[in-house]
């Protein structure tokens, strides 16, 4: 299999010890792909000698452009369309799989190839036509008068901006649309020196009236930096380009009970979430020894021979800091669960709980937990859109530290409801229940084990306690 081939296009003026630094990282990172940086100076200046050099020796193909005369920012159009000349050119040759533009005067997150072509690739919207990859805070309308929207696909949260910067990801298709070309900008626009160059603004408005999408990545894989503007000197220092950058990840602890009966379930529940988390803590209810899978510097074992608490025991986790998850020991989970658990969460900006399987009653009061008319989201079947819930299913559940801070061991009441009450406290502290989108068989349920034990099969034809409790609140506030 060949490697994916990139055309990287930058265009700049008087950085070339930026553009140096930044073409060694964009070296650095192209192991798996074939890189091909296009670049063109805008009007001849020293100091890009050296730049030549290095790609001679760093990059098997390469194009440098010198623009005729510096253009700026009033003819950024021209250098534009020189580089997109020579990008359709190399394109014949070499058919590229993916476009990147960068400025000159940025630096690229780590494993930024990977997560620049998987996040475009996540985007499930036929008529996406690119992906801006910085991130700055801007939420206003752009020039398309598009609002921004939140939305997410997939592991990843996005904006849909209905405008592109000169900082994207596409395929041909951006070119091909644009026939390769930018009309000349009217001038009292460009030189204006509050103004951008025309060309973003051009882009998005003829790309949108063709009906196509622009999206633009939830976290920076570009930080800009504070350095002075070529483009924009005066309003750069007036309004900084500060780039949304990811942190580095708090801390993910799991929680996980266990009966007897189900040792072969429980490894295979354990093999399959163990590498995904910083911390695994599972209550054995009701065992004499301690399973072999459970004999991991990761896992924490907590035994309660009396069984006290039910399912509730997967709530040990209560007291860590950091990203939260309860899990069942009858499910395996997919090798990317925790990562889209941890988009999902921080796409809600921490203020939900996030789960894959629950139910939202249609009226109140209920007549039965179990049969009363509901819609069902499961998680071993597709649910084709994220929707508020009622009750979480909580095997499926994770939230941060932060959401519900003051959540206890003693607000599950009694023992093998932990589905219940923790949709009630939810209702109650006002924290959204949301039961996200997946696919069929993302999650998978183990055929390991006696379903007779199971908290549905034996209540679900006697739940008059479990329909009182949910009754016990107002739901339609």
């Amino acid at each position: 299999m060949q490697p994916c081939k990139i055309a990287v296009l930058i265009t700049t003026h008087q950085r070339a010890g930026m553009l140096l630094d930044l073409l060694a990282q964009l070296s650095e990172q192209s192991r798996e792909y074939t890189i091909y940086p296009i670049i063109a100076i805008d009007g001849p200046q020293p100091g890009y000698d050296v730049v030549l050099k290095y790609l001679e020796t760093g990059f098997q193909h390469h194009s440098l452009l010198v623009n005729a005369e510096n253009g700026g920012k009033a003819r950024y159009w021209e250098l534009i369309n020189l580089i997109f000349a020579e990008a359709q050119r190399m394109n014949e040759i070499y058919s590229f799989d993916y476009f990147i533009q960068l400025p000159d005067d940025i630096s690229i997150a780590p494993d930024f190839f990977n997560e620049a072509i998987h996040q475009f690739r996540a985007i499930a919207d036929p008529r996406v036509i690119c992906l801006n990859l910085l991130n700055d805070g801007r939420t206003q309308t752009g020039w398309t008068r598009i609002q921004p929207k939140d939305v997410s696909y997939s592991r990843y949260g996005f904006i849909r901006t209905g405008w592109v910067d000169m900082c994207y990801i596409s395929t041909s298709r951006f070119f091909e649309q644009l026939h390769y070309k930018i009309k000349p900008v009217n001038l009292n626009w460009s030189a204006d020196p509050a103004r951008s160059s025309g060309v973003g603004m051009q882009i998005s408005k003829r790309l949108t009236a063709q009906g196509y999408n622009m999206y633009m990545v939830f976290y920076s894989l570009v930080d800009h930096g504070t350095h002075t503007s070529q483009m924009h000197p005066q309003h750069r220092k007036e309004v900084p380009l500060v780039a949304k950058i990811k942190q580095p990840r708090d801390k993910v602890t799991a929680g996980m009970a266990t009966i007897p009966g189900r040792e072969k379930s429980l490894r295979d529940a354990v093999n399959s979430i163990i590498n995904q988390v910083d911390e695994l803590i599972i209550t054995l209810n009701g065992h004499q020894s301690i399973p072999d899978c459970l004999k991991h510097e990761k896992i924490k074992v907590i035994s309660d021979p009396g069984n006290s608490r039910g399912d509730a025991a997967k709530f040990a986790i209560l007291g860590a800091q950091g990203y939260l998850f309860t899990l069942d020991d009858d499910l395996i989970y997919p090798s990317d669960y925790i990562a889209v658990m941890i988009a999902k969460i921080d796409f809600y900006s921490r203020k939900a709980l996030i789960c894959h399987h629950g139910r939202f009653f249609h009226n109140f009061p209920v007549k039965s937990y179990y049969h009363s008319p509901a819609r069902i989201v499961r998680c071993t079947d597709q649910n084709h859109k994220d929707q508020v819930l009622h009750i979480p299913g909580t095997g499926v559940s994770g939230w941060h530290s932060s959401t519900l801070p003051h959540l206890a061991i003693n607000h599950f009441y009694i023992p093998n409801m932990s589905d219940i009450w923790m949709g009630i406290y939810c209702k109650i502290n006002q924290v959204q229940v949301i039961g996200c989108e997946h696919k069929k068989y993302w999650i998978q349920e183990n055929s390991a084990y006696d379903r007779k034990g199971a908290i549905y099969a034996r209540y679900n034809r006697n739940d008059a306690f479990q329909t009182l409790s949910i009754n016990s609140i107002e739901w339609m506030q």
